[in-house]
């Protein structure tokens, strides 16, 4: 049998595969005990600096300024936080302190933020009330429409009043509530703006699904009942009505502004029990 012939490997070759072997038997083994003993190192020296900065004297805290806060007392807030000055500055969870902050009944929105080395800064946006809802008790309401906190004795403010949603609705159904509190509060600011009643105040908002909203104007508490339909127009003819009605030095009780069976008529009753039916705004 003829022998087989073996090439033989040329000097350059040989330092290749010699290289290769060494690379892997030797040299990689070294480059992976270095590599994993500076990671040790690394971390090491990361957990004493973290140990350090979260136990220094140095980085205790000195001065905790609040921003934003008029109805919340300071005391209350770095309580419920539970930040208080000495303590190491990087032991004050910029995360964790707002979402306590908010918490409290006044506090929307709250921000914490360190400023190195020994001051923290807390900024708080809080709850714009425009008005309160009666829910078997009266709630504070702000301009999204929110329920935010029960009204406390010695805290009421001159504030208009909504009507007509109660406890269970608002409980149970909770979109159908807010559409209602939103809707009412359009209407207040609508009313502000009209001449008739800027030197009035809206006193009650009151919502009903079958006959409309109606409202009390102070002063005189007088009642104006909208009805459903043509809101826009109706408040139209309520100045007018307003108008004649001071031109002519009668104080009304009340304002039907809608009949189901006379569109565009409206009736004024006034003091002395008389009442008045008129065509938009001319009364007859």
């Amino acid at each position: 049998m003829a022998r087989k012939n073996k090439r033989r490997m040329s000097p350059e070759q040989k330092q290749a595969r010699r290289s290769r072997w060494l690379n892997l038997m030797v040299y990689l083994p070294v480059k992976l005990v270095i590599f994993g003993a500076l990671g040790v190192g690394i971390g090491l020296a990361a957990y004493q600096v973290a140990s350090y900065l979260k136990t220094s004297p140095a980085l205790a805290v000195r001065t905790i300024e609040v921003r934003g806060a008029e109805r919340t007392q300071v005391g209350e807030l770095l309580e419920a936080s539970g930040m208080k000055e000495g303590m190491n500055i990087f032991s004050v969870g910029t995360g964790e302190a707002p979402k306590r902050l908010v918490s409290l009944p006044w506090v929307k929105k709250a921000k914490v933020t360190r400023v190195v080395p020994d001051r923290i800064v807390v900024e708080v946006v809080e709850h714009q009330p425009v008005a309160v809802i009666n829910l078997e008790g009266l709630y504070y309401v702000n301009r999204s429409g929110e329920v935010f906190k029960r009204v406390q004795p010695g805290e009421r403010e001159d504030l208009p009043v909504l009507t007509g949603v109660s406890r269970t609705s608002f409980r149970d159904r909770p979109q159908r509530a807010r559409k209602h509190i939103r809707e009412s509060l359009r209407l207040i600011k609508t009313l502000q703006e009209l001449p008739c009643v800027k030197k009035r105040r809206v006193a009650e908002v009151h919502s009903d699904e079958l006959m409309g909203p109606s409202v009390v104007l102070d002063p005189g508490a007088l009642t104006v009942r909208l009805g459903n339909q043509d809101l826009l127009g109706r408040l139209s003819t309520l100045c007018q009505l307003m108008d004649a009605i001071d031109d002519r030095r009668l104080k009304a009780r009340s304002i039907l502004l809608y009949h189901s069976g006379r569109p565009g008529w409206a009736t004024v009753q006034l003091d002395k029990r008389k009442t008045i039916a008129s065509s938009n705004s001319n009364i007859e």
